[in-house]
């Protein structure tokens, strides 16, 4: 399954006080943008996406035209995934459990080009 983030999963109420919430669907809010918009996912949308995963066994790729850095803020929020895909299609992430440290050369940190 494909899923776009903002306005599928991730939803921006005008007002955070009306969003409907009880002991059974938690509403969580995810830090803001980089344009300043703060979105809201709920627990209900967060165990439905981890059942499809483990009990289904279905891929789940989450994706958005935001920034690259706007999602990797919003990870610890969203529902783990196979993939992830930014900026509208230019990057896509796929989460490793990759151990380093037998390796005789250990990936750098890369942040970007040098304007």
């Amino acid at each position: 399954i494909f899923s776009d983030l903002d306005g599928s999963l991730i939803h921006y109420p005008k007002n955070h006080d009306e969003t409907q919430q009880d002991d059974s669907n938690k509403i969580l809010a995810l830090p803001p943008s980089a344009t300043g918009l703060r979105g809201i996912i709920s627990s209900q949308t967060l165990a439905t996406c981890r059942d499809l995963r483990v009990k289904k066994g279905v891929k789940l790729v989450l994706v958005t035209g935001a920034r690259t850095s706007t999602l990797l803020n919003r990870l610890p929020y969203l529902p783990k995934a196979d993939a992830y895909c930014t900026e509208a299609g230019g990057r896509i992430f796929y989460p490793t459990n990759i151990d380093y440290s037998d390796l005789t050369y250990t990936p750098l940190e890369y942040s970007g080009a040098i304007a």
